[in-house]
């Protein structure tokens, strides 16, 4: 602990800079403590490392890790993953005799290739992924099924029929490498995941509350490249999609901000 720089530490906590953020739940708190913990330990092994050894930072908080970049991108022989699996992306690639710099600069390329935010070239656009996969899988994407008692009281109306709630968040996920088909055809896979909110009246036995579902449907998009020996990409192409996860989840606080909803109160039976 001796290692972090402490007077740093404290100001980017009075200046909330990342990985420190507010909590919207409770404004006059902060977040992100021990995110900067994690992230001063990072800095202090980079620092005492000589430099001939790779070191390897994986993180799935957004906040953190874009933190770490910012802050240790000078860093050559550091690099950050959002996954496990990314991470295997790297060693497999390793595994094909290409230097750790290569391996670096096409994981890199592959993410913009595959998905820059309103780049029309990058292949999520180009394929009209969002299209194609919300109607190849609109069946997936409806409302909860399950089975809900209906409930009749006057002068009030209960309906078991869930709703949408408005807004659809799309995550587009690192790719991942699969495997190399000779001289150059490199095959990746990257998940791309659907929510949606929905709402009805309460049933039995809380039927004066909203009730809420949330539906995420994640899928594997795989996809091919040909990459030359200068890591630049080309001839980027769809060749297939399934699913990877589907589930129906009560939604957490987080999903209520993400959607823009506010939980409806408790609703007045009248007698």
């Amino acid at each position: 602990m001796s290692e972090i720089d402490w007077p740093e530490l404290i100001r980017c906590a009075i200046w909330r800079k990342p990985p420190f953020t507010f909590d919207s739940q409770a404004p006059r708190n902060e977040k992100g403590f021990r995110d900067a913990l994690i992230l001063e330990t990072v800095a202090a092994i980079c620092k005492e490392s000589t430099g001939q050894e790779s070191i390897a930072f994986i993180c799935a908080d957004t906040l953190l890790r874009k933190a770490g970049e910012e802050r240790l991108g000078a860093v050559k022989h550091l690099t950050v993953y959002e996954s496990l699996l990314e991470f295997e992306s790297f060693i497999q690639l390793t595994q094909q005799n290409l230097t750790d710099e290569f391996v670096k600069g096409i994981l890199s390329r592959a993410r913009a290739k595959f998905f820059t935010r309103r780049n029309r070239e990058s292949l999520f656009y180009k394929a009209d992924l969002h299209r194609v996969l919300l109607e190849k899988y609109k069946k997936q994407l409806e409302a909860p099924s399950e089975f809900a008692f209906v409930i009749s009281i006057p002068g009030q109306n209960v309906s078991p029929i869930w709703q949408r709630v408005a807004g659809e968040p799309c995550s587009i996920g690192r790719p991942e490498f699969v495997k190399v088909i000779q001289p150059n055809e490199y095959h990746w896979s990257a998940k791309v995941t659907f929510s949606r909110l929905f709402e009805r009246a309460g049933s039995w036995p809380s039927i004066e509350e909203t009730e809420y579902k949330k539906v995420v449907l994640a899928i594997n998009v795989e996809w091919k490249a040909t990459v030359r020996n200068d890591g630049r990409f080309f001839d980027c192409t769809v060749i297939g999609d399934d699913i990877a996860n589907l589930s129906t989840e009560s939604p957490t606080e987080e999903d209520f901000e993400l959607f823009d909803v506010q939980k409806k109160a408790q609703q007045t039976v009248k007698q």
